[in-house]
């Protein structure tokens, strides 16, 4: 009878072996052998891929400048975990076509140093794919939110840039155009642009008040006087001085 139940035991050793489990779940490729083929001969054979999109990791690299408001986030001696404002926001994944994904994801993970040849932090996020409507090397974007208090929005045509960086030119009550340095944010609405907030110590930004040219930026020049005119108006033809249209900015708490 022992006999008879080791030969059994064998057979469904035998047997498990004709069987292949896989460890994970998700999508499976073409297979790359077929029936009769030899495998294992001297190397372990690949049979085919599995790929897990159940959750799915986003892997993407983000800009020195948005990193730095997030570094004291990272964990460190004091705080092993961080401070956890990080890993509570709520992700949004927009697709090649400019869809979004109906979910949120959240961070997973975040390199502890930047490159300096890209000047990037790598960081990855977690989508639970519950539609399973990603698929491993998609192209996507990923949205993050924030609440800027007292953002300023800009017509994104207004901003200017040179090696001094950015700036609009504004217009004072006496119509005497002058430079403003600006500090856009990764913000936008439609073509708005949002801007940091008025900085009374440095002088920079705007404030709900201010005027700055929209249209004409080839003529309006800082130092130069112009009619000011609200934005979509018209010169009258006998003014001689040089027109351009202005407009004040609009100030609000903007969210992306």
């Amino acid at each position: 009878m022992a006999i008879a139940e080791a030969s059994l035991s064998d057979a469904k050793r035998d047997l498990g072996y004709t069987q292949i489990h896989a460890p994970v779940s998700g999508r499976i490729s073409n297979a790359r052998v077929d029936q009769g083929n030899l495998v294992g001969a001297s190397d372990p054979t690949l049979l085919t891929d599995i790929i897990t999109v159940r959750p799915i990791y986003f892997n993407f690299e983000v800009g020195e400048r948005e990193v730095l408001r997030y570094l004291s986030d990272m964990p460190n001696a004091e705080n092993p975990d961080g401070s956890g404002k990080g890993k509570e926001l709520a992700l949004e994944l927009v697709l090649a076509d400019g869809s979004s994904l109906g979910e949120t994801g959240r961070f997973d993970f975040v390199d502890n140093s930047v490159n300096p040849d890209s000047g990037t932090l790598k960081a990855r996020a977690l989508f639970e794919n519950t539609e399973g409507l990603l698929a491993d090397g998609l192209f996507a974007r990923v949205r993050v939110p924030e609440t800027v208090e007292n953002a300023v929005q800009v017509p994104t045509l207004a901003i200017q840039r040179d090696l001094g960086g950015s700036f609009v030119l504004a217009v004072d009550e006496s119509g005497m155009v002058a430079r403003r340095t600006v500090f856009p944010t990764p913000l936008s609405v439609g073509l708005m642009k949002i801007i940091e907030p008025f900085d009374e110590a440095k002088g920079t930004g705007l404030q709900e008040s201010d005027q700055f040219v929209i249209s004409n930026l080839q003529r309006a020049r800082e130092g130069i006087k112009v009619v000011p005119l609200k934005g979509g108006g018209k010169a009258p033809e006998a003014e001689a001085e040089d027109k351009a249209a202005v407009e004040p900015p609009k100030e609000k708490a903007a969210k992306e």
